[in-house]
């Protein structure tokens, strides 16, 4: 059986879904594939039979980002805080700007872009598949953080009873080791289900997600949940009838009413954790619950930025300032905070810049374009890009995630085949 390139390239998209869901220790399936992807290119180098999967350089304007990310990130090992940590951290960006400009190489045509989605689309659904199985029954893969028969100790379960224990134990994962990792990927795949031109699918999915995500107890996630539904509706009001919008008012009233709870709970969260964010700068205390630990590695983080004169710690110097002020928890837990700290003040403005553009541009194709294949992966993207804002700070850390990278390379690809018309 001949294996071609192509066939290699397809297993290494759906590779960096699975990410750590398949390997041993620090070796990924998708370090395997890669590896073997990268001896086929050279083969087809030299003999000639590269094909379309040269690689020539991706000059789509979205790119630029991504290549000033990898020099500027190159750049700080100059002045980071560790040069191995650096170092470290500059792997996991270059790894995951190759996956977007693999992406971006491959989805030329609409064609090519309709089969690698495919590819993902089977993969995320595994993914869903296997979280399911994990809430329902004791079914773990091995490298799930309470695969082995995990059992969590007294002290981290103590005022709780049987059914809360239950509850965490139940807890998804998925392919991405822990629950806040599956919340997110979920909900970067939620929007797909949402916009869905089937209602049977819209509704099947929707619900299942909705579930998977309450199951993880990622208040983060749940909160992207309530801003996607928010942007969507919004996003029908613009568009609908008179007589439409009679009818979602009619059936958006008790929605609303029925998660008021949950939407007061999270404004409550949210605005008191802004107020004890600013409050625990000038005092430097915090409370000593999950959201107190968070203001205190941000707090410890910001007054680092500070030191630093703004241009950053250097890649995965967050943690080294957690570890110097005595913290066990090392990671930042806050995407935004962390990229604001190690890289600095200006690289920041410049991604969110990128972020916002991406945004606004993926909203204008799914508003305006003429073609409903377009207009449904862009309003997808679009959601999802803007449900990641919240929902990603429920992590200790993306930046080897691979379905955030996954996502922005499929919205660059998107805009670009959508304008030059392919």
């Amino acid at each position: 059986m001949k294996v071609s390139l192509d066939s290699v390239f397809k297993v290494l998209m759906a590779s960096a879904v699975i990410g750590a869901g398949v390997g041993y220790s620090k070796i990924y399936l998708f370090h395997v594939v890669f590896l073997v992807f990268c001896i086929f290119l050279g083969i087809g180098a030299v003999t000639g039979k590269a094909g379309a999967h040269t690689f020539p350089l991706v000059k789509t304007r979205y790119m630029y980002m991504f290549y000033i990310m990898i020099i500027w990130y190159a750049l700080s090992l100059t002045w980071a805080l560790s040069f191995y940590s650096a170092a470290k951290y500059l792997y996991y960006i270059i790894v995951g700007v190759l996956t977007v400009y693999m992406i971006n190489s491959y989805a030329t045509t609409r064609i090519k872009y309709s089969e690698l989605f495919f590819i993902y689309k089977m993969a995320f659904l595994a993914a869903v598949a296997v979280g399911c199985l994990e809430s329902i029954f004791d079914f773990r893969l091995p490298t799930s953080t309470f695969a082995h028969n995990y059992r969590p100790d007294a002290e981290q379960m103590s005022g709780l009873d049987d059914y809360s224990v239950e509850y965490i134990l139940r807890s998804p994962t998925a392919f991405w080791g822990n629950p806040n990792n599956f919340a997110i990927g979920m909900l970067i795949i939620f929007p797909y289900f949402l916009l869905h031109p089937r209602n049977l699918v819209k509704l099947i999915g929707v619900l299942v997600l909705l579930g998977l995500i309450h199951m993880t107890g990622s208040r983060a996630a749940l909160l992207g949940f309530l801003v996607c539904i928010s942007c969507f509706c919004m996003s029908l009001l613009l568009r609908v009838n008179t007589i439409v919008l009679l009818i979602s008012v009619a059936v958006l009233v008790p929605c609303m009413w029925f998660f008021s709870s949950a939407i007061i709970y999270f404004l409550n969260e949210n605005f008191g954790y802004l107020l004890e964010l600013i409050i625990g700068f000038q005092t430097g205390e915090a409370r000593g619950d999950s959201v107190g630990v968070r203001i205190i590695l941000i707090l410890n983080g910001l007054r680092a930025l500070w030191g630093s004169g703004g241009v950053g710690v250097g890649g995965g110097g967050s943690e080294l300032i957690q570890l110097h002020s005595g913290l066990e928890t090392l990671s930042m837990h806050n995407f935004w905070v962390e990229i604001l700290v190690e890289a600095g003040v200006l690289f920041f403005v410049i991604f969110v810049v990128w972020y916002l553009a991406v945004v606004w541009r993926l909203y204008s194709i799914f508003r305006y374009h003429k073609l409903n294949f377009y207009r449904y992966h862009a309003g997808c993207l679009c959601l999802a890009m803007i449900a990641f804002i919240p929902g990603c700070v429920s992590a200790s850390s993306v930046i080897y995630f691979f379905p955030m990278w996954i996502m922005f390379g499929m919205s660059v690809a998107i805009i670009h085949i959508s304008e030059s018309g392919t």
